[in-house]
């Protein structure tokens, strides 16, 4: 239902869709921050940049100080998608949960945090061998 609505409805892939939502709860970041927090190399934080910044949807800027450095934000366009898709997706989550009783509810979260956790670990190890 989710790709349905984002892809077919948005013109955005899911990947996409959490850029858009990590880019949103921080604001400017400089690109290199930006890969980082997703856990992406540099090159396919570029190349799902660039497919944003193609689609209006992320604006990119060199630094004033060191040009090597390129900082990206929402642009108006972005921030428009976010502010009309995020609701719809929080309004489905809801009614997905919404026939789960609460001891069921509150063992699947802590699964999801404990895979969360564990997606981590993994991830460290592997950029630390």
């Amino acid at each position: 239902m989710v790709t349905r609505m984002i892809e077919g409805g948005f013109g955005i892939t899911r990947r996409e869709l959490g850029m858009i939502g990590v880019l949103e709860e921080l604001g400017e970041i400089p690109a290199s921050k930006f890969a980082e927090r997703l856990h992406l190399d540099r090159a396919s934080a570029s190349l799902a940049l660039r497919s944003l910044t193609e689609k209006k949807l992320v604006e990119r800027r060199q630094d004033a100080g060191d040009g090597r450095i390129v900082h990206v934000r929402l642009s108006p366009s972005g921030q428009q998608l976010f502010d009309d898709l995020f609701p719809r997706l929080s309004r489905l989550n809801v009614d997905l949960l919404d026939g789960i009783d609460a001891t069921q509810l509150e063992v699947f979260l802590d699964c999801l945090e404990d895979l969360e956790l564990r997606g981590s670990e993994l991830n460290a190890q592997t950029a630390n061998p």
